[in-house]
Protein backbone atom coordinates (compact mmCIF):
# COMPACT_ATOMS: atom_id res chain seq x y z
CA UNK A 1 0.00 0.00 0.00
CA UNK A 2 3.00 2.32 0.15
CA UNK A 3 3.40 4.98 -2.50
CA UNK A 4 6.40 7.19 -1.70
CA UNK A 5 8.99 7.26 1.03
CA UNK A 6 8.62 3.71 2.28
CA UNK A 7 10.71 0.59 1.86
CA UNK A 8 10.38 -0.93 -1.57
CA UNK A 9 9.51 2.32 -3.38
CA UNK A 10 11.38 3.00 -6.60
CA UNK A 11 11.64 5.86 -9.08
CA UNK A 12 9.63 3.82 -11.58
CA UNK A 13 6.86 3.50 -9.04
CA UNK A 14 7.02 7.22 -8.25
CA UNK A 15 6.76 8.13 -11.94
CA UNK A 16 3.78 5.82 -12.37
CA UNK A 17 2.01 7.35 -9.37
CA UNK A 18 2.71 10.85 -10.65
CA UNK A 19 1.34 10.00 -14.10
CA UNK A 20 -1.79 8.45 -12.57
CA UNK A 21 -2.36 11.55 -10.43
CA UNK A 22 -2.01 13.90 -13.41
CA UNK A 23 -4.33 11.75 -15.51
CA UNK A 24 -6.93 11.50 -12.73
CA UNK A 25 -6.95 15.24 -12.07
CA UNK A 26 -7.29 15.89 -15.80
CA UNK A 27 -10.31 13.58 -16.01
CA UNK A 28 -11.92 15.20 -12.97
CA UNK A 29 -11.35 18.71 -14.33
CA UNK A 30 -12.85 17.92 -17.72
CA UNK A 31 -15.80 16.19 -16.04
CA UNK A 32 -16.48 19.24 -13.88
CA UNK A 33 -16.77 21.46 -16.94
CA UNK A 34 -19.33 19.11 -18.51
CA UNK A 35 -21.54 18.72 -15.46
CA UNK A 36 -25.22 19.00 -16.23
CA UNK A 37 -26.86 22.21 -15.06
CA UNK A 38 -29.33 20.20 -12.98
CA UNK A 39 -26.56 18.67 -10.92
CA UNK A 40 -25.18 22.00 -9.74
CA UNK A 41 -25.94 22.77 -6.14
CA UNK A 42 -26.48 19.13 -5.16
CA UNK A 43 -24.54 17.46 -2.39
CA UNK A 44 -22.80 15.06 -4.78
CA UNK A 45 -21.64 17.91 -6.99
CA UNK A 46 -20.31 19.84 -4.00
CA UNK A 47 -18.39 16.77 -2.83
CA UNK A 48 -16.96 16.32 -6.32
CA UNK A 49 -15.85 19.98 -6.46
CA UNK A 50 -14.24 19.51 -3.04
CA UNK A 51 -12.27 16.56 -4.40
CA UNK A 52 -11.02 18.70 -7.30
CA UNK A 53 -9.97 21.47 -4.91
CA UNK A 54 -8.05 18.90 -2.85
CA UNK A 55 -6.36 17.70 -6.05
CA UNK A 56 -5.27 21.24 -6.88
CA UNK A 57 -3.93 21.73 -3.36
CA UNK A 58 -1.96 18.50 -3.74
CA UNK A 59 -0.57 19.67 -7.07
CA UNK A 60 0.43 22.98 -5.46
CA UNK A 61 2.37 21.14 -2.76
CA UNK A 62 4.15 19.04 -5.39
CA UNK A 63 5.19 22.19 -7.24
CA UNK A 64 6.37 24.14 -4.22
CA UNK A 65 8.46 21.20 -2.98
CA UNK A 66 10.12 20.75 -6.37
CA UNK A 67 8.60 17.32 -7.01
CA UNK A 68 7.57 18.31 -10.55
CA UNK A 69 10.81 20.03 -11.62
CA UNK A 70 11.80 18.53 -14.94
CA UNK A 71 9.26 15.67 -14.62
CA UNK A 72 7.92 14.31 -17.92
CA UNK A 73 5.00 11.92 -18.13
CA UNK A 74 3.77 9.79 -21.01
CA UNK A 75 0.22 10.34 -22.20
CA UNK A 76 -1.80 9.09 -25.13
CA UNK A 77 -3.02 5.56 -25.95
CA UNK A 78 0.47 4.09 -25.80
CA UNK A 79 1.87 6.52 -23.20
CA UNK A 80 4.56 7.46 -25.70
CA UNK A 81 3.76 11.19 -25.95
CA UNK A 82 5.85 12.85 -23.28
CA UNK A 83 4.84 16.19 -21.84
CA UNK A 84 5.82 18.18 -18.79
CA UNK A 85 3.75 17.04 -15.83
CA UNK A 86 3.20 20.62 -14.71
CA UNK A 87 1.80 21.57 -18.13
CA UNK A 88 -0.63 18.63 -18.02
CA UNK A 89 -1.83 19.80 -14.61
CA UNK A 90 -2.11 23.40 -15.78
CA UNK A 91 -4.21 22.34 -18.77
CA UNK A 92 -6.49 20.51 -16.34
CA UNK A 93 -7.06 23.76 -14.45
CA UNK A 94 -7.71 25.64 -17.69
CA UNK A 95 -10.53 23.25 -18.62
CA UNK A 96 -12.03 22.97 -15.14
CA UNK A 97 -15.25 24.45 -13.83
CA UNK A 98 -14.25 27.19 -11.39
CA UNK A 99 -17.72 28.37 -10.48
CA UNK A 100 -17.23 27.37 -6.82
CA UNK A 101 -15.16 29.67 -4.63
CA UNK A 102 -13.16 26.79 -3.12
CA UNK A 103 -12.13 25.66 -6.60
CA UNK A 104 -11.23 29.22 -7.59
CA UNK A 105 -8.92 29.64 -4.62
CA UNK A 106 -7.24 26.24 -5.04
CA UNK A 107 -6.72 26.85 -8.77
CA UNK A 108 -5.24 30.30 -8.18
CA UNK A 109 -2.78 28.92 -5.61
CA UNK A 110 -1.61 26.30 -8.07
CA UNK A 111 -1.31 28.68 -11.03
CA UNK A 112 0.55 31.29 -9.01
CA UNK A 113 2.99 28.77 -7.54
CA UNK A 114 3.63 27.22 -10.94
CA UNK A 115 3.80 30.44 -12.93
CA UNK A 116 6.36 32.03 -10.59
CA UNK A 117 8.54 28.95 -10.10
CA UNK A 118 11.81 28.32 -11.90
CA UNK A 119 12.69 24.66 -12.27
CA UNK A 120 15.73 23.59 -10.30
CA UNK A 121 16.62 20.98 -12.93
CA UNK A 122 17.21 23.33 -15.87
CA UNK A 123 16.71 26.84 -14.45
CA UNK A 124 13.77 27.53 -16.78
CA UNK A 125 10.33 28.84 -15.93
CA UNK A 126 7.81 26.05 -15.46
CA UNK A 127 5.12 27.78 -17.54
CA UNK A 128 5.95 29.50 -20.81
CA UNK A 129 4.26 30.82 -23.92
CA UNK A 130 0.63 29.81 -24.34
CA UNK A 131 0.50 28.13 -20.92
CA UNK A 132 1.64 31.35 -19.28
CA UNK A 133 -0.94 33.40 -21.18
CA UNK A 134 -3.67 30.92 -20.30
CA UNK A 135 -2.68 31.20 -16.65
CA UNK A 136 -3.06 34.98 -16.77
CA UNK A 137 -6.37 34.56 -18.60
CA UNK A 138 -7.79 32.30 -15.86
CA UNK A 139 -6.70 34.69 -13.10
CA UNK A 140 -8.20 37.57 -15.08
CA UNK A 141 -11.47 35.66 -15.43
CA UNK A 142 -11.62 34.92 -11.71
CA UNK A 143 -11.02 38.58 -10.89
CA UNK A 144 -13.85 39.74 -13.15
CA UNK A 145 -16.42 37.03 -12.40
CA UNK A 146 -15.94 35.74 -8.86
CA UNK A 147 -18.68 36.23 -6.29
CA UNK A 148 -16.22 36.28 -3.39
CA UNK A 149 -14.44 39.45 -2.40
CA UNK A 150 -11.55 37.48 -0.91
CA UNK A 151 -10.99 35.58 -4.16
CA UNK A 152 -11.18 38.82 -6.12
CA UNK A 153 -8.43 40.32 -3.98
CA UNK A 154 -6.40 37.12 -4.28
CA UNK A 155 -6.76 37.10 -8.07
CA UNK A 156 -5.55 40.70 -8.29
CA UNK A 157 -2.55 40.04 -6.05
CA UNK A 158 -1.76 36.84 -7.96
CA UNK A 159 -1.76 38.70 -11.27
CA UNK A 160 0.55 41.37 -9.88
CA UNK A 161 3.00 38.80 -8.54
CA UNK A 162 2.90 36.59 -11.64
CA UNK A 163 3.32 39.40 -14.17
CA UNK A 164 6.11 40.97 -12.15
CA UNK A 165 7.95 37.65 -11.92
CA UNK A 166 7.87 37.35 -15.73
CA UNK A 167 9.62 40.69 -16.19
CA UNK A 168 12.07 40.04 -13.37
CA UNK A 169 13.13 36.82 -15.10
CA UNK A 170 13.63 38.78 -18.30
CA UNK A 171 15.80 41.36 -16.53
CA UNK A 172 17.91 38.68 -14.84
CA UNK A 173 18.46 36.88 -18.13
CA UNK A 174 19.53 40.06 -19.92
CA UNK A 175 23.02 40.10 -18.40
CA UNK A 176 23.79 36.55 -19.49
CA UNK A 177 22.31 37.26 -22.92
CA UNK A 178 24.53 40.33 -23.30
CA UNK A 179 27.60 38.24 -22.58
CA UNK A 180 26.56 35.65 -25.16
CA UNK A 181 25.86 38.36 -27.76
CA UNK A 182 29.27 39.95 -27.22
CA UNK A 183 30.91 36.59 -27.75
CA UNK A 184 28.87 36.01 -30.93
CA UNK A 185 29.82 39.42 -32.29
CA UNK A 186 33.48 38.66 -31.75
CA UNK A 187 33.14 35.32 -33.54
CA UNK A 188 31.24 36.91 -36.44
CA UNK A 189 33.94 39.54 -36.91
CA UNK A 190 36.51 36.80 -37.18
CA UNK A 191 34.34 35.00 -39.75
CA UNK A 192 33.92 38.07 -42.00
CA UNK A 193 35.39 37.69 -45.49
CA UNK A 194 37.84 40.23 -46.95
CA UNK A 195 35.04 42.27 -48.56
CA UNK A 196 33.56 42.96 -45.17
CA UNK A 197 30.43 40.86 -45.65
CA UNK A 198 29.74 38.02 -43.29
CA UNK A 199 30.30 34.52 -44.47
CA UNK A 200 27.32 32.47 -45.61
CA UNK A 201 25.92 29.69 -43.53
CA UNK A 202 25.55 31.57 -40.27
CA UNK A 203 22.88 30.19 -38.00
CA UNK A 204 19.53 31.90 -38.02
CA UNK A 205 19.09 33.87 -34.84
CA UNK A 206 15.96 33.88 -32.76
CA UNK A 207 13.65 36.89 -32.78
CA UNK A 208 14.12 37.18 -29.02
CA UNK A 209 17.34 37.12 -27.00
CA UNK A 210 15.88 34.43 -24.72
CA UNK A 211 12.68 32.61 -23.87
CA UNK A 212 12.28 34.95 -20.91
CA UNK A 213 12.23 37.91 -23.29
CA UNK A 214 9.63 36.18 -25.44
CA UNK A 215 7.39 35.51 -22.42
CA UNK A 216 7.69 39.13 -21.29
CA UNK A 217 6.78 40.32 -24.80
CA UNK A 218 3.70 38.07 -24.94
CA UNK A 219 2.49 39.23 -21.54
CA UNK A 220 3.16 42.90 -22.33
CA UNK A 221 1.34 42.65 -25.66
CA UNK A 222 -1.68 41.03 -24.02
CA UNK A 223 -1.86 43.65 -21.28
CA UNK A 224 -1.54 46.47 -23.80
CA UNK A 225 -4.39 45.04 -25.87
CA UNK A 226 -6.58 44.76 -22.80
CA UNK A 227 -5.72 48.29 -21.69
CA UNK A 228 -6.80 49.71 -25.06
CA UNK A 229 -10.25 48.12 -25.06
CA UNK A 230 -13.21 50.45 -24.70
CA UNK A 231 -16.58 49.59 -23.15
CA UNK A 232 -19.17 48.70 -25.81
CA UNK A 233 -21.39 51.62 -26.75
CA UNK A 234 -23.54 50.16 -29.54
CA UNK A 235 -26.16 48.62 -27.27
CA UNK A 236 -27.73 50.04 -24.15
CA UNK A 237 -27.46 47.71 -21.13
CA UNK A 238 -30.88 46.64 -19.90
CA UNK A 239 -30.01 45.29 -16.49
CA UNK A 240 -27.43 45.08 -13.76
CA UNK A 241 -26.28 41.85 -12.19
CA UNK A 242 -24.98 42.42 -8.70
CA UNK A 243 -22.54 40.04 -7.05
CA UNK A 244 -20.96 40.21 -3.63
CA UNK A 245 -17.59 41.32 -4.98
CA UNK A 246 -18.48 43.64 -7.83
CA UNK A 247 -21.70 44.58 -9.60
CA UNK A 248 -21.48 43.91 -13.31
CA UNK A 249 -23.56 44.75 -16.35
CA UNK A 250 -25.80 41.97 -17.65
CA UNK A 251 -27.62 42.92 -20.85
CA UNK A 252 -29.54 39.63 -20.85
CA UNK A 253 -31.55 40.49 -17.77
CA UNK A 254 -34.69 42.56 -18.18
CA UNK A 255 -35.70 42.63 -14.54
CA UNK A 256 -35.36 46.40 -14.18
CA UNK A 257 -37.62 49.06 -15.54
CA UNK A 258 -36.33 51.62 -17.99
CA UNK A 259 -36.76 54.37 -15.41
CA UNK A 260 -34.66 52.45 -12.92
CA UNK A 261 -31.92 51.91 -15.49
CA UNK A 262 -31.99 55.55 -16.43
CA UNK A 263 -31.29 56.44 -12.82
CA UNK A 264 -28.13 54.34 -12.86
CA UNK A 265 -26.65 55.53 -16.15
CA UNK A 266 -26.53 58.57 -18.35
CA UNK A 267 -25.55 58.94 -22.00
CA UNK A 268 -22.76 61.28 -23.02
CA UNK A 269 -22.68 63.10 -26.35
CA UNK A 270 -20.37 60.49 -27.81
CA UNK A 271 -22.95 57.78 -27.18
CA UNK A 272 -20.99 56.10 -24.37
CA UNK A 273 -22.92 54.85 -21.37
CA UNK A 274 -21.18 55.94 -18.21
CA UNK A 275 -21.95 54.81 -14.72
CA UNK A 276 -23.11 57.41 -12.23
CA UNK A 277 -22.97 55.17 -9.19
CA UNK A 278 -19.32 54.64 -8.24
CA UNK A 279 -19.84 51.03 -7.09
CA UNK A 280 -21.10 49.78 -10.46
CA UNK A 281 -18.43 49.13 -13.10
CA UNK A 282 -18.85 47.80 -16.61
CA UNK A 283 -16.78 44.58 -16.91
CA UNK A 284 -14.97 45.89 -19.99
CA UNK A 285 -14.01 49.03 -18.09
CA UNK A 286 -12.95 46.97 -15.07
CA UNK A 287 -10.78 44.82 -17.34
CA UNK A 288 -9.19 47.93 -18.82
CA UNK A 289 -8.48 49.38 -15.37
CA UNK A 290 -6.92 46.12 -14.20
CA UNK A 291 -4.63 45.96 -17.25
CA UNK A 292 -3.47 49.54 -16.70
CA UNK A 293 -2.95 48.83 -13.01
CA UNK A 294 -0.81 45.78 -13.81
CA UNK A 295 1.32 47.77 -16.26
CA UNK A 296 1.85 50.48 -13.66
CA UNK A 297 2.65 47.89 -11.00
CA UNK A 298 5.31 46.33 -13.20
CA UNK A 299 6.94 49.70 -13.92
CA UNK A 300 6.99 50.57 -10.22
CA UNK A 301 8.34 47.25 -9.02
CA UNK A 302 10.92 46.31 -11.65
CA UNK A 303 14.09 47.94 -12.91
CA UNK A 304 13.33 48.24 -16.63
CA UNK A 305 16.51 50.17 -17.42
Amino acid sequence: DSVLGASGDTMAKARKVMACFCHLLSVWSHASSHMAEAEKGGSEHEIFCGMIATGYDTATSLVTHGCLDGVMIGIGPNHDEYHKAVEVLAESVFSSNLSFSVNELAAMKFLLSTGCRVSSSDGCAMLRGSHLLQTIRVLYHVYLSTDTEANKTTARASLQQLVTSVFIRMILSSSSVDNVNNQKEAEEKEAENPSGSRANGTQEESSFPSECHRDAFLVLRSLCKLSMRNPPSSERPSGIQTSISSPTWDASKEGRSSNHVANDTHVEKDGMHHVVSTHVIHPALESKILALDLLLYVLNNTDMK
